[in-house]
């Protein structure tokens, strides 16, 4: 029988689906390196990147899923209850039947423009773009997709992603899985929007609504992070990195490098709202050099990015400005005696 696997998204497990999906999913991104998945019903947890193969199939009609990368995950798959598929929305109908009919791709409404024309307000612009861009024009993002009907780069709005994000999910046969996607992010959406309205005594914006569910998934991720560390063996801490590029805040700069415990470390990311940090195992042989060990070090560190932070209070003393700042980091102790590395 063909391996089945689950996988975790935004809090809850879907499946089964099978390898070539599971493959699919993540070559549209809905499954990443650090998704959580699962072989079988009777399977361990663990993160997508240490599936073999998941992330560099070239062809998911033909090849199969490798097993994941653990001695305890070699267990045979157990028969579980078939999912029952979501009811496709009147305006999917078309999708599907194109294809069950043999139509095939080709038969897609053509999606966007292949030509420098703005897809919001059809100016014509100097130059297609290669990536998300502002229109000089209307100001609205114009989005950068290639279209299953004829493979071509297309400019298209936001909507127009959707439907092309669904073309594909016909064609690698993930339709189901991406309806139920559909389903289960619009009734997180509605959660969350009832529960910051609850908040803030007001109805939140559409904004609002998807940076705090970011924040959310993203502060789970870092919790998972440490976790892990913490599972691997004793004496693993973890070091905080930032996306090292051009982009990083003042916010998070000064802390990348520091190397704290894993109790030290809970809550401290994200550093803010559009947080591109993470955490990476520290304590297992690596070099030193850029690391920020020392309790004198850290705390300057912390301090240099409240004071980032807290720029309106700049002859208070720090002892001041740390409680001021809404990151739990402002306020963690961090101990005089340092765990050493034992290699």
């Amino acid at each position: 029988m063909a391996s089945q696997w689950f996988y975790e998204l935004m809090g809850e497990r879907i499946g089964p689906v099978s390898s070539a999906e599971l493959v699919a999913l993540a070559q549209r991104g809905t499954v990443t390196h650090d998704t959580s998945v699962r072989k079988g019903a009777d399977g361990n947890w663990v993160p997508a990147k240490r599936v073999r193969g998941l992330f560099c199939v070239p062809n998911t009609t033909s090849v199969p899923l490798p097993t994941v990368a653990s001695a305890q995950s070699q267990k045979q798959p157990v028969d579980t209850p078939p999912q029952q598929p979501s009811r496709p929305l009147a305006s999917n109908i078309r999708l599907v039947s194109a294809t069950l009919s043999g139509e095939g791709v080709s038969q897609f409404a053509p999606v966007g423009n292949v030509d420098a024309i703005c897809p919001y307000c059809n100016q014509v612009l100097v130059k297609k773009p290669g990536r998300k861009k502002k229109c000089p024009f209307c100001g609205q993002f114009i989005y950068v997709r290639t279209r299953p009907s004829d493979k071509q780069h297309v400019l298209a709005t936001e909507t127009q992603v959707e439907q092309i994000e669904e073309q594909w999910s016909v064609v690698n046969g993930t339709h189901d899985t991406y309806l139920l996607v559909k389903r289960l992010f619009a009734e997180k959406l509605a959660e969350e929007k009832a529960k910051l309205a609850n908040r803030y005594g007001r109805e939140p914006s559409d904004n609002e609504v998807e940076v705090s569910l970011l924040r959310e998934a993203f502060i789970e991720n870092a919790e998972r992070q440490l976790e892990e560390f913490e599972a691997t063996g004793s004496g693993i801490m973890a070091e905080w990195l930032t996306a090292g590029d051009n982009a990083v805040c003042k916010l998070c700069a000064p802390l990348h490098g520091i190397v704290l415990t894993t109790e030290e470390a809970r809550g401290l990311m994200p550093r803010h709202d559009e947080c591109r940090c993470c955490w990476t195992p520290a304590n297992v042989g690596e070099r030193d050099e850029g690391q920020k060990r020392t309790k004198k070090a850290i705390d300057k560190a912390i301090d240099q990015s409240v004071n980032a932070e807290v720029r309106e209070r700049t002859n208070c003393a720090m002892v001041e400005k740390r409680p001021s700042s809404n990151w739990r980091g402002a306020t963690v102790t961090i101990d005089e005696s340092r765990p050493q590395t034992p290699y």
